[in-house]
């Protein structure tokens, strides 16, 4: 049996902190490094220089694997005592950390958050809790709870001496805490490694970057009143008078008819937006709506405004130059029932395009989130009985860079080749493009001038491809020549140049 506890903090190479440290690697063999750095007292500057360093506003920042830097948590396990001996590797079951998110509760105090997983969704959660007091003494202290294992087959099972409370409480069990927090390994230090130290030291993997997603996405949407009052509906949903569209009785057969561009918004939205076509209740009930208003025509006519819209989108949202359309006289004057009842149908619409376009917000999607590191080992007793699991104090706060920063691992070179000196003439064609007969046509048959000023066609040819092969660095040099025009350009209105472009002399041959 266990006779101490167990304590887990930062080694005594970094002044013995009560936290885990975080190291910032940016070597290519980072693990190794460290170990062999580890392992000779002489090297142990080497590793206290690759400790994360606050920023100038006194927050730590860890980069992602597509900075090419890397971090590492590093925590020393100690038994309990005044002189802190270090605990014995061979005693050490398993061990592993969890990354936190911090979040504010109700009450202004900050939180952890654990990414929790079952079955069939993850999400960020608080972290199962229990507070069984016999344990307490033997398990890391904490203020009045102790965190469960993130393994819910490891957690203990209570029992109430009746089957028929055991029961209910096994099944609480499988709906309430069974839910797995996610975990990395702790890897020891070999012995000889960890002489060089005199510690008994672990590390692990910081995974700063996740394909995972939360099951049920947190971005938010504005509500209806916001999107109403921001002008997000069409006049057709909110202008109860009944209003004259331009062009009135003119057909119209062109998709880049002059004079439309307010219309043509109104029945893009209509129809993309608002899912007009759609199979979805909210979809059904607008198609029921619009069915139910008509539009007037020339000499009287009228026609359904649904009718309307479907013909009207042929032409000015598809592009459908062989079909054609009326602009009505008059848009029908609507009650406030009917326009509440728009509204309200064009909301869900909206809400359920939404539900299925977006995905679930990232892992570490949140930009302003900060974390912590929390790091635990799990003991092994004498007594024969289940490990004794021991948690760290979490690790100083810390924000993870978007995809988009710099980072401060050296910068890749790309070699541009020589275009005026000679050096084209061992470029040759690296990669070959199957384009197919109608792409062929359309580039064929247009100028650049037709393309740029919106009339280019079709275009006619023989009606078979082409395989195009192009040199992959004469594209490079075409799309380094034509970035450097347009930042300059914009330069102008954003003043970025000193950010995105640093240009410093160098030899050449």
């Amino acid at each position: 049996m266990v006779a101490h506890r167990i304590a887990l903090g930062g080694p005594r190479l970094f002044g013995g902190a009560d936290r885990p440290v975080l190291l910032e690697r940016s070597d290519a063999r980072f693990i190794a490094n460290l170990r062999e750095e580890l392992a000779d007292r002489k090297r142990h500057r080497e590793v206290r220089s690759t400790r994360v360093r606050p920023r100038d506003s006194g927050e730590l920042r860890l980069y992602q694997p597509m900075h090419r830097v890397f971090h590492l948590a590093l925590v020393a396990a100690t038994c309990d005592e005044p002189t802190r001996p270090r605990l014995d590797p061979l005693k050490v079951d398993s061990a592993g950390l969890v990354i936190r998110r911090l979040a504010r509760g109700s009450d202004g105090q900050m939180r952890e958050q654990a990414w929790l997983t079952t079955d069939d969704r993850s999400h960020w959660g608080p972290p199962e809790l229990w507070d069984p007091q016999r344990r307490e003494e033997r398990s890391h202290p904490g203020p009045g709870l102790v965190h469960a294992d993130p393994d819910p087959d490891r957690r203990p099972r209570w029992s109430a001496g009746r089957p028929e409370l055991d029961a209910l409480l096994s099944t609480m069990r499988r709906t309430g805490s069974s839910r797995r927090e996610s975990v990395t390994p702790l890897f020891p230090l070999s012995p000889t490694e960890a002489a060089g130290a005199n510690e008994t030291l672990l590390f692990g993997l910081v995974n700063t970057a996740s394909s995972e997603t939360e099951s049920t996405s947190s971005l938010p949407t504005p509500s209806l009143q916001e999107l109403e009052d921001a002008g997000f509906f069409p006049r057709a949903f909110t202008e109860t008078e009944s209003w004259e569209p331009p062009s009135p009785g003119l057909a119209i057969d062109d998709p880049r008819a002059v004079g439309l561009d307010a219309y043509r918004a109104m029945i893009q939205t209509i129809v993309v937006t608002f899912d007009l076509e759609g199979e979805g209740q909210a979809s059904l009930r607008l198609q029921g709506l619009l069915e139910a208003l008509e539009v007037e025509l020339e000499d009287g006519r009228r026609v359904t405004v649904l009718e309307h819209v479907r013909s009207a989108a042929k032409v000015l949202v598809h592009g459908n130059t062989a079909e054609s359309f009326e602009m009505p006289h008059r848009w029908p004057a609507i009650s406030k029932r009917t326009r509440r009842a728009l509204l309200d149908a064009a909301w869900e619409a909206t809400q359920a395009r939404f539900a299925s376009a977006r995905a679930g917000r990232s892992r570490y999607g949140d930009r302003d989130a900060q974390y912590v590191v929390r790091t635990f080992v799990r003991v092994r007793r004498e007594d024969g009985c289940p490990p004794d699991l021991v948690w760290s104090e979490p690790s100083a706060p810390f924000e993870i860079a978007a995809w988009f920063e710099g980072s401060p691992a050296p910068k890749r070179i790309i070699e541009l080749p020589d275009p005026l000196n000679g050096g084209l003439a061992a470029i040759k064609p690296s990669v070959a493009f199957s384009v197919p007969s109608s792409f062929s046509n359309f580039l064929g048959g247009n100028s650049e001038e037709d393309i740029l000023t919106g009339n280019a066609s079709e275009g006619s040819g023989p009606g078979f491809g082409f395989l195009c092969a192009w040199s992959i660095p004469i594209v490079t040099l075409c799309a380094f020549a034509m970035l450097t025009i347009i930042v300059n350009l914009l330069n102008w209105v954003f003043w970025w140049l000193p950010f995105v472009k640093i240009c410093i002399p160098i030899k050449t041959k």
